[in-house]
C-alpha cells in the first residue's frame, strides 16, 4: 500500500471511530488479508500497539473467511512473558471447532461450530470467567455452554501483553509456527471488556444492527494506526458483503468441448452448466466470459455453452437437468422459436467482436459443436483426491479457484495443482502437464501429462511423484467431488454407492462393476482351521438351519427315505473383512476361488448308517449385519469395508439325502413314523466348533402329503456323536390310511356282511346259500393276496394282515355255520315215538322227525345271525384299541 492510500484509509477509519459507532451494511468495512497466496509464513501479522489491562469479562466478535486453511487458523494471540496463551483463539477446519485458551492456560474450551472455506463466518463469542460460562453466536444462531475447572483464586485475563492478530505465540512475540497462522481475510475484530448481550451479538453477526451499546478495546476502525502491519495488505469492503451465506459464483473451463462433454465436465467439478436466471445474471456472465472470447467459440461470437436444451415437441427450451420449461431467456426477437432440431442446445455470445445489441445474447447452436463450458457452482466444493498413502505430504482435498489468472486445484491446506504448457525437458507431452506441488515443499512434486488438450486432473490418473514419504515413482490417484455415500466412476462421475457390485452398470466406464471380490483372503490366513475363539472357554458357534424343500419318497420296502434340503451354516470370522456389501444377500456370492474356512458336515440316519448325499448347487455368501468402517481415502474407490467380526458367513447347499428308517408297520396302515436324519461337525471337536440351532433351526416348505403319508411334524434337537457336534432332524410321518379304508377295509367287511346275509337266506336252500359263502370266501382270499403283493412284506402281523384274518375268519366260519345247518335240517338223529297203529305211526313219525330238525337248524341259523355280529363287535374293539396302542 502507497504512503498516500495509507494516510487516506487512516483518515477514514479515523472519522467513523469518532463520529459511527459501528457501520451500516452499504458502509465499507476494512479487511486485512493475511497470506492469500504462497507458501505458509511466520512473516505475516499485525502487532497491536497497545496492551490490555486486567479483564473478568470479555467478548471477541470478529469476521473470517479461510482463504487456505493450516493445521490451526490463529486469529487473536495474547502473551505475557510467562504464559504464551494467555488469550488464544484460532478455528480448527478439519475438526470444525473455535478454540479459545486463556488465563495462564486453566481455561481450554474447544466449542463445536461448522467451518467452511472462502465464506464468511461472522462469531462473536462472550467468556464470563468469573461465572466459568460462554456464549457463541456465529451468524446469527447461539451457542452456550460451561467449562468446569478448579482455580484457588479468581480466573482474570492478566494486563501487560503482547497481542498479535494471524499468528500464535508461544512466546512473547515469539515462537511463531507456520502451520499455526492465517491464511484469509479478517474484518470488524473487535475486543471488549465487557459481556455483549446475546441481541447484541446476533445483530452484529447477521448485519442486521452494526452498532454496539459499548465501546471495544481493540478493533480494526484504524488498523494502520494501532497495529504494527507486517507483510499483510489492508483494503476495504462491503458490509454486506460478508453477509452472504451462499457463496454462488461461476467458473469458465477455457476449452473447447461439445455440450455432452461440457455437461460432463461440470458434473465432475460439482457444479451445473450455468443458467442466467435474469437480466443481471446474463450481464455479469457476460462480463466474466470476455477474458475468453479468444480461446473460446466458434467463430459467430458464441463462445460458451448454457445448461439448456429445446424440445421439438413441446417448442420449448428447458432446462437440461430437470426438463422444466426455462423462466427467463435472452434469444432474438422471436425468442429462438421454432426450434427446428431435436439436438439444439444453447450457446451464448460472450465476445466483444459483434454488435452491442448481441452482447449476452442467446443463440440455439448445434450440440455437437464445440465451445466452453461454464460452470454454475452454489458452494465451494471440495474434490478429494484418493489413493495417496497416510503419511504423503499431498492435501487431500482440493477447490476450484482463478485466483492468480488461470484455473487450478487450490488444496485446502498447503498443496495446489496447476496447469502447465508443453515442456519436453520435464515431460514427453505435446499438450502440456498438471503439476501438483506443496507452497512449503518446492522440492516434493507430482506430474500428470495431459493426453489433450481439455484433459483435466479430475477422475483416474496416474501421476509421476517425486520426493513424496510414500516411496513410489508413478501412483494412481482419483480426484473426485462425490460426497459421502457416493462412488467416483473412473471418469470422476458420482452414483450412489448402493450401485456399487450390483450386477447392474451404472457409471459411464462400467467401472461401478469392476473388481467386486467381496472377500479377499489376507496373507497368512488358514482355510484348514476354524476363526480362533473369542473366549478360550467357548467354541466358536456355527448356526444351522435346514429348509425341507420336498420329501421326494418314502420307500417302506428299502426303510429308507428322499428328501431335498437346503442347508444354510452361519458363522463368524473375525480373521476375514469384505468389501462393498449389500443388504440384498444374494448379491454379495464370494468367488470359488476365495474359499475361507468352511464347516464340513456328515449325514446320518438312523442307527449312525451313512447317508446318500448329492449336492445340486452350493454358494458361499456374506450376510450383511453392520455398518461399513469409517471411509479410508488411501484407497483409490469408496469401496465399504466390512469387519469380518460383525458381518456373517452364509455356506447354503441344495441337496437331495436319501437316508434310511427304522420303519415299524405293526400299526400299518395306522401307522406314525418317526424318522431321524442327523447333521454332524466332522474334522473338529466341539471343544472348539459347536452346531446350534438357527431359531428354530428346521421348516418344511413343501407339499406335506405324500404318496401313503403325511409329514405332520419336524423339529431339531441336539445330538452329539462322541467329541463330534451335531444336531438331530426328527421327522413324524402319520399314514393317509383313508385309502387303505376305502379300498381295502370297506370291500371287504362288505364282502363280510354280504357273507353274513346268507343267515337270511332260506335254510332249505342249501346250494344258494353256501355258494354266496364260498364266493365271498374266495374273494376276501384274492383281497388278501392282492393287497400283500403291495404293501411290505413282514414277519410278523400288520394291522391290515389281522384284519385280513379276521375276514377270512369270518367267512369260513360262515360256511361252517352253513354246513352245520344243513347237517342238522338233514342228517341229525331223532329219538324214536313208538306208534299206535302200525299203519299210522309210520306216517306220524317221519313227519314230526322233519319238523323236529328244521326247527333244531332254524335255533342254530338264529343263533349264528346274533353271534356274527357280537364277534365283529368284539373284534372291531379289539381292533380299535391295538391300533390306537401301536
Amino acid at each position: 500500500m502507497t504512503p498516500s492510500a495509507a494516510f487516506a484509509l487512516s483518515l477514514f477509519n479515523l472519522f467513523a471511530k469518532i463520529f459511527v459507532r459501528g457501520q451500516s451494511p452499504e458502509d465499507p468495512l476494512p479487511v486485512v488479508r493475511f497470506q492469500e497466496s504462497g507458501p505458509a509464513t511466520t512473516e505475516t501479522m499485525l502487532v497491536y500497539n497497545g496492551t490490555l489491562s486486567q479483564m473478568s469479562k470479555v467478548t471477541l466478535c470478529f469476521r473470517l473467511r479461510i482463504q487456505q486453511s493450516r493445521s490451526i487458523n490463529t486469529i487473536f494471540s495474547y502473551a505475557l512473558p510467562d504464559e504464551g496463551d494467555e488469550i488464544h483463539l484460532s478455528v480448527n477446519y478439519e475438526r470444525k471447532t473455535l478454540i479459545f485458551d486463556c488465563c495462564d492456560a486453566l481455561w481450554e474450551q474447544e466449542i463445536c461450530m461448522t467451518v467452511t472455506l472462502r465464506d464468511w463466518l461472522n462469531v462473536c463469542l462472550a467468556v464470563d470467567l468469573a461465572r466459568l460460562k460462554w456464549q457463541l453466536v456465529k451468524n446469527g444462531e447461539v451457542t452456550e455452554g460451561s467449562m468446569n475447572i478448579s482455580a484457588s483464586s479468581l480466573v482474570r485475563i492478566r494486563p501487560g501483553g503482547t497481542l498479535i492478530i494471524g499468528q500464535d505465540q508461544d512466546s512473547v512475540e515469539g515462537g511463531f509456527n507456520e502451520f499455526q497462522s492465517l491464511s484469509g481475510r479478517l474484518a470488524d475484530l473487535r475486543l471488549y471488556d465487557v459481556l455483549l448481550t446475546v441481541n447484541q451479538m446476533k445483530n452484529l453477526t447477521s448485519c442486521k444492527d452494526m452498532k454496539a451499546e459499548s465501546s471495544p478495546v481493540v478493533n480494526f476502525d484504524d488498523v494502520m494506526k494501532d497495529f504494527e502491519v507486517r507483510n499483510v495488505s489492508v483494503s476495504n469492503i462491503k458490509n454486506k458483503n460478508t453477509c452472504v451465506r451462499n457463496r454462488n459464483f461461476d467458473l469458465v473451463f477455457p476449452e473447447l468441448r461439445d455440450f455432452d462433454t461440457a455437461d460432463l465436465l461440470c458434473d465432475i467439478a460439482g457444479g451445473t452448466l450455468k443458467t442466467p436466471t435474469d437480466p443481471a445474471d446474463n450481464w455479469m456472465l457476460f462480463n466474466l466470459s470476455l477474458p475468453y472470447a479468444e480461446a473460446c467459440g466458434d467463430g459467430y461470437a458464441e463462445t460458451l455453452w448454457l445448461g439448456v436444451k429445446g424440445d421439438v415437441e413441446q417448442q420449448k427450451w428447458l432446462s437440461y437437468k430437470n426438463n422444466q420449461p426455462i423462466t427467463w431467456a435472452k434469444f432474438d426477437d422471436d425468442n429462438g422459436l421454432p426450434i427446428k432440431s431435436p439436438d439444439v442446445c444453447v450457446s451464448f455470445i460472450g465476445s466483444k467482436e459483434t454488435v452491442e445489441q448481441q452482447y449476452g445474447l442467446w443463440v440455439p447452436s448445434d450440440c455437437n459443436l464445440e465451445m466452453c463450458p461454464v460452470c454454475h457452482f452454489d458452494k465451494v466444493v471440495i474434490i478429494r483426491m484418493r489413493g495417496l498413502c497416510r503419511q504423503s505430504e499431498f492435501d487431500r482435498d482440493y477447490f476450484l479457484t482463478h485466483d492468480q489468472d488461470s484455473l487450478s486445484f487450490t488444496g485446502v491446506f498447503y498443496s495446489e495443482i496447476v496447469k502447465n504448457p508443453p515442456n519436453t525437458s520435464i515431460v514427453d507431452s505435446d499438450y502440456g502437464y498438471w503439476t501438483l506441488r506443496r507452497h512449503d515443499k518446492p522440492h516434493v512434486i507430482a506430474i500428470l501429462p495431459m493426453n489433450s488438450p481439455i484433459h483435466y486432473p479430475t477422475g483416474l490418473n496416474t501421476w509421476q511423484v517425486t520426493n513424496d514419504v510414500c516411496g513410489k515413482d508413478e501412483v494412481s490417484l482419483m480426484m473426485t467431488s462425490c460426497t459421502d455415500y457416493k462412488f467416483s466412476c473412473a471418469d470422476g462421475t458420482c452414483i450412489n454407492l448402493k450401485q456399487r457390485c450390483d450386477m447392474e452398470t451404472d457409471c459411464p466406464d462400467g467401472t461401478d462393476e469392476v473388481e467386486c471380490k467381496f472377500l479377499t483372503i489376507p496373507y497368512g490366513y488358514d482355510s484348514y482351521n476354524p476363526p480362533s475363539r473369542p473366549d478360550r472357554s467357548q467354541p466358536i458357534k456355527v448356526y444351522l438351519f435346514i429348509k425341507i424343500l420336498s420329501m421326494r419318497n418314502v420307500d417302506l420296502s428299502s426303510f429308507q427315505f428322499t428328501c431335498e434340503l437346503e442347508i444354510q451354516l452361519r458363522w463368524i470370522d473375525s480373521r476375514l473383512k469384505y468389501h462393498h456389501l449389500n443388504y440384498a444377500e444374494t448379491l454379495n456370492t464370494v468367488d470359488d476361488k476365495d474359499m475361507p474356512w468352511i464347516p464340513m458336515l456328515e449325514f446320518l440316519g438312523d442307527g449312525d448308517t451313512t447317508s446318500l448325499v448329492v449336492e445340486q448347487r452350493k454358494s458361499l455368501r456374506v450376510r450383511r449385519l453392520a455398518d461399513p468402517l469409517p471411509d479410508n481415502d488411501e484407497n483409490i474407490y469408496e469401496d465399504e469395508l466390512f469387519e469380518g467380526k460383525e458381518n456373517a458367513l452364509i455356506w447354503l447347499r441344495k441337496l437331495t439325502v436319501t437316508t434310511s428308517c427304522q420303519f415299524n408297520l405293526e400299526a400299518f396302515p395306522f401307522d406314525t413314523q418317526s424318522c431321524s436324519m442327523s447333521v454332524l461337525l466332522s474334522g473338529i471337536t466341539n471343544e472348539y466348533v459347536i452346531l446350534v440351532p438357527d431359531e428354530k433351526g428346521v421348516s418344511f416348505v413343501g407339499q406335506r402329503k405324500l404318496l401313503e403319508y403325511r409329514l405332520v411334524s419336524e423339529r431339531m434337537e441336539k445330538q452329539d456323536e462322541g467329541n463330534n457336534s451335531g444336531q438331530a432332524i426328527r421327522l413324524v410321518f402319520q399314514n393317509m390310511s383313508n385309502f387303505y379304508v376305502t379300498s381295502t377295509y370297506i370291500p371287504t367287511f362288505v364282502i363280510v356282511i354280504i357273507g353274513y346275509t346268507v343267515f337270511y337266506f332260506p335254510i332249505w336252500n342249501f346250494n344258494e346259500r353256501v355258494m354266496v359263502g364260498l364266493t365271498g370266501l374266495l374273494v376276501e382270499a384274492t383281497f388278501f393276496s392282492q393287497v400283500s403283493s403291495s404293501i411290505p412284506h413282514t414277519a410278523y402281523l400288520k394291522l391290515v394282515d389281522i384284519w385280513f384274518v379276521y375276514c377270512i375268519v369270518i367267512l369260513f366260519l360262515t360256511v361252517v355255520a352253513l354246513v352245520i345247518i344243513h347237517w342238522i335240517q338233514e342228517e341229525s338223529s331223532v329219538s324214536k315215538v313208538r306208534p299206535v297203529t302200525e299203519k299210522g305211526s309210520t306216517m306220524l313219525l317221519e313227519t314230526d322227525v322233519r319238523a323236529i330238525r328244521k326247527f333244531r337248524a332254524s335255533r342254530f341259523n338264529y343263533g349264528c345271525r346274533v353271534t356274527f355280529p357280537i364277534l365283529t363287535l368284539i373284534f372291531f374293539l379289539g381292533y380299535g384299541l391295538g391300533a390306537s396302542l401301536m
